[in-house]
């Protein structure tokens, strides 16, 4: 979605006259914003890492994010799967990004939902966040009927 919009700004102030889908370029400057937009409310606009991380090899990339050195450095794969974006361990977005992988996933347990996200990002204390959202949101998401 946030890549729709920026293209919409993009088209407005005449920068891009692209149409049709979604470039992948496009897709992933949407997603670091996202993650952006995530982070600023948890760890502000400080250049320090967030407490929780310090056992963690991380860095800071050149768009701001906070990331996380995986296990998976030396493989041949794209360097968002080796290195992950960290995020807060509360927070919309995440609650949101926990929610939607959980549902997406046919209400996987957590084991499950934590590999799929860690694909993706780090989430300080994921398996604390994931049983904040089981005892409230994800149980009435999982009791609702089906439309």
């Amino acid at each position: 979605m946030m890549g729709w919009i920026t293209r919409f700004i993009k088209k407005c102030r005449k920068t891009t006259f692209e149409s049709g889908l979604l470039t992948l370029r496009e897709t992933e400057a949407g997603e670091r914003t996202i993650f952006r937009l995530i982070k600023k409310p948890a760890f502000g606009g400080i250049k320090t890492f967030p407490e929780g991380s310090k056992n963690l090899n991380r860095f800071i990339d050149k768009d701001g994010l906070f990331r996380v050195k995986t296990r998976l450095c030396n493989r041949n794969d794209t360097v968002d799967f080796k290195t992950l974006v960290l995020l807060p361990k509360f927070g919309l977005g995440v609650e949101q990004l926990i929610i939607q992988i959980h549902v997406e996933n046919n209400h996987a347990g957590i084991q499950t939902t934590m590999g799929i996200l860690r694909e993706q990002v780090w989430i300080i204390q994921t398996r604390r966040a994931y049983e904040k959202l089981s005892k409230n949101a994800l149980r009435a998401e999982d009791s609702m009927p089906s439309q």
